[in-house]
């Protein structure tokens, strides 16, 4: 399967990433502080945003932000192929993106 995706893509243009300029920076962000304490300062500001833009990216949609949150939650019974694709479109791998993710959470659930 992998083999045939290559090949597709190189046959065509590649679909533009599904995750925006501010999502990846954001990302990014999280990763450098991978491994400090999810309740320090910097962690707040992160969650702060992300929260943010996943605020702005729903439009305020309650519903919208719920499910995306279900979605995240579950992340880990995600099928490896779906896994691999959210996390290169982060260009890191998987076990990077869930190293991150499973941070992120953490961070989340702390009160700000």
């Amino acid at each position: 399967w992998e083999a045939e995706r290559v090949e597709r893509e190189r046959a065509v243009a590649p679909a533009p990433p599904r995750a925006s300029e501010s999502q990846r920076a954001l990302f990014r962000d999280w990763s450098a502080i991978l491994g400090s304490d999810p309740t320090s300062q910097e962690a707040r500001a992160l969650v702060a945003r992300w929260r943010a833009l996943l605020e702005a990216e729903t439009g305020g949609d309650e519903e919208i932000k719920r499910d995306m949150l279900e979605a995240f939650s579950r992340r880990r019974q995600w099928p490896d192929g779906m896994k691999r694709y959210v996390a290169s479109l982060y260009e890191v791998d998987v076990d990077t993106w869930q190293r991150v993710t499973d941070f992120i959470e953490r961070a989340a659930a702390h009160p700000s």
